[in-house]
């Protein structure tokens, strides 16, 4: 699995760098990875518990969600689900906006069907209402969900008082490697 977000305003390209995840899971055992910004973030999932690594040696054990452990953004309904059947995401976005089959590309192992979405978002304190767009690509020899791009634009709910230029970005959570085993090496908890 590797999930990104690139800021794609023009404004803060050179300011913020893209970020990116890595990890693996295997949703049968509820057993998994993440390592994010460059290293000075680790989670591992062993058996549903979660433990986390911020920058250093000292693991701490958390919560029993992805969630719990790092805020996700946008597409975190398909990591804090821990579910890769597409049904699952495109109902989900289908119950908050519309959803269109775009058409199959490619061949052989390659082949993908792409989905297209949108929905909106209602405004709240900190930034105004805005729409979700993207799409979802799916295996058509393996039926999962192959990636999931999300492009979002925020303006703050008061741009006379902050945040008056857009700040767009796009977030990619790309899944492969099915059916690979993982295998996770428990950590030794602070204090424990």
């Amino acid at each position: 699995m590797t999930y990104r977000t690139a800021y794609l305003s023009e404004r803060l390209k050179d300011q913020v760098t893209e970020d990116a995840f890595q990890g693996a899971l295997d949703p049968a055992r509820a057993t998994g990875y993440l390592t994010a910004h460059g290293g000075h973030l680790d989670v591992r999932i062993i058996n549903g518990e979660y433990y986390l690594c911020r920058g250093g040696t000292t693991w701490v054990k958390t919560g029993r969600s992805m969630t719990s452990v790092i805020p996700l953004g946008p597409t975190q309904e398909v990591v804090a689900e821990l579910n890769a059947d597409p049904s699952v995401l495109l109902t989900k976005f289908r119950t908050l906006g519309n959803v269109t089959q775009s058409g199959r590309s490619g061949s052989g192992a390659d082949a993908v069907d792409t989905y297209t979405f949108s929905y909106p978002v209602t405004a709240d304190e900190s930034r105004a209402a805005h729409t979700i767009a993207g799409t979802v690509t799916v295996g058509v020899d393996s039926g999962m969900i192959r990636s999931v791009v999300q492009d979002t634009t925020l303006t703050g709910a008061n741009p006379e008082i902050a945040d008056r230029e857009p700040v767009s970005f796009r977030t990619t959570v790309e899944l492969s490697d099915y059916n690979t085993p993982v295998t996770v090496e428990q950590p030794q908890v602070s204090g424990g």
